[in-house]
């Protein structure tokens, strides 16, 4: 996260709005930066964690995006003003001597063993029997804290867009009688493909193509459009 930290302030269009991230920050989203990474993103969510109760990060999140800072960032970067390297010497050891104790070694080692992957015997079941199960669980089609909003905040995909595309999933995929073992994962691959050709990308904003028009359309008139 060090070399991904901005290095000095800088403005960023995103979602066609302008951000400040500043020194020692970083726009994050978690499965942009599992796959960046190659760190899954139940490990990349522990170790987040830990590095927040650690105090060696703070996290600011909106609906759009989420912030991370690097605390004391300053610290761990060598000063270009000082070319004396004995006083780059005397920061560095007062670095060390004032900040807390780090994670222990145990902590690092459990975040560095991913838990086995949970197996389930689950069939291939229709999109309406999942949707069924959901809610008689209290549960969403997408959770809260589902990847594909990470993904979604991270390249500007309004959500709405996102809604849109749900709605379009659900409906194509119940007239197909479609059976499948994982739906979320189905619908984050046809988000992330943009199956439906629901928007397309002019510069730095997403605009919804003709047939993207036509769906709200469509759906505005059932009362399930935003």
């Amino acid at each position: 996260m060090l070399m991904e930290a901005n290095h000095c302030d800088k403005k960023k269009l995103f979602n066609g709005a302008l951000i400040t991230i500043e020194r020692g920050q970083m726009l994050f989203g978690l499965e942009a930066f599992s796959a960046t990474s190659r760190i899954s993103i139940s490990k990349l969510r522990r170790f987040i964690s830990l590095l927040e109760k650690e105090q060696m990060i703070s996290r600011q999140k909106t609906n759009k995006y989420s912030v991370i800072s690097i605390v004391n960032y300053d610290e761990y970067q060598i000063d270009d003003r000082q070319g004396d390297s004995q006083e780059a010497g005397k920061a560095t050891g007062k670095r060390q001597a004032n900040d807390k104790p780090a994670a222990t070694p145990k902590e690092f080692k459990e975040l560095q063993e991913d838990k086995p992957a949970e197996k389930t015997a689950r069939n291939p079941v229709g999109i309406q029997t999942f949707i069924d199960e959901c809610k008689a669980q209290g549960q969403k089609f997408l959770p809260p804290d589902d990847p594909i909003f990470d993904y979604t905040h991270e390249t500007g995909i309004p959500d709405e867009f996102l809604k849109l595309c749900l709605l379009e999933f659900v409906e194509r995929n119940k007239a197909a009688g479609k059976r499948q073992k994982n739906w979320r994962a189905a619908f984050r691959n046809c988000v992330r493909a943009n199956w439906y050709k629901l928007w397309w990308l002019d510069g730095e904003e997403y605009l919804l193509t003709t047939t993207g028009k036509q769906a709200e359309i469509k759906h505005r008139k059932t009362g399930k459009a935003a």
